[in-house]
């Protein structure tokens, strides 16, 4: 609903804040892309080139692509959504939660590189909580890609966050016993090269039996931490 229109953010909020003096200083001005949000077949996402995160690295801009549009698409008729930057899911598990595919007190299991659990300065009001407008404002302009899951934990949108970051934890689960409903958080750049320690096939393999048990699934790309060409052929072997 509210990411019909594409658009910019120009101001230091959101991830855009990260380094924004520093990116202005040096290209007098520091802006983001936000893309709409279409449906459409996995096999179809095409790159586009506009910038959706930006920070800086030895004293100079390292600007990151991804695609043109945020996704909506299915597996087994469940519903995923594919972003760019994590924080965007936090909205999209509210359309579902309203429109009744998940409940509140959800089980979150988070396949990641990162815990992203810091807590942000301020958090969802839960008397406006069923207004998505209030919802995406808040999601764009109060949240980053690293403290978005504190927000859904807050409001008992989520009861438990099941991190899955290690090879241990990935053998774990099988053990696992899952009472509620299950929103399923993938990370692509799990699969970045600084974690090839960890078999790339069995990343797959546990990914995808999460995928068979989840009732929500939304996965990043997260152009800052991996190659997105990398990240689209896993997300591409996570569909075959």
């Amino acid at each position: 609903m509210w990411y019909k229109k594409w658009f910019y953010i120009t101001e230091c909020y959101w991830n855009n804040a990260f380094s924004y003096e520093k990116r202005c200083n040096l290209k007098w001005w520091a802006k983001i892309f936000v893309p709409s949000l279409i449906e459409w077949n996995i096999n179809d996402i095409k790159f586009d080139d506009e910038i959706v995160f930006e920070e800086i690295e030895n004293d100079k801009i390292q600007s990151h692509y991804w695609l043109k549009n945020l996704v909506k698409t299915s597996y087994k008729d469940k519903p995923v959504y594919i972003v760019d930057n994590h924080n965007h899911v936090l909205y999209f598990r509210y359309k579902e939660y309203l429109n009744k595919t998940i409940w509140k007190n959800n089980t979150l299991i988070h396949i990641d590189q990162h815990s992203d659990m810091n807590t942000p300065d301020e958090l969802i009001d839960s008397s406006k909580e069923k207004n998505l407008e209030y919802i995406f404002e808040y999601v764009n302009f109060k949240t980053n890609v690293g403290n978005y899951i504190q927000p859904a934990i807050k409001s008992w949108l989520v009861q438990e966050a099941i991190q899955l970051r290690t090879e241990y934890m990935l053998y774990q689960i099988d053990k696992f016993q899952f009472k509620n409903h299950i929103i399923l958080n993938i990370d692509l750049d799990f699969w970045a090269p600084e974690l090839d320690h960890i078999d790339n096939n069995l990343k797959i393999e546990k990914t995808k039996y999460l995928m068979e048990k989840a009732d929500l699934i939304t996965i990043s790309t997260s152009p800052f931490f991996i190659d997105q060409k990398l990240a689209l052929e896993v997300l591409r072997k996570l569909f075959e």
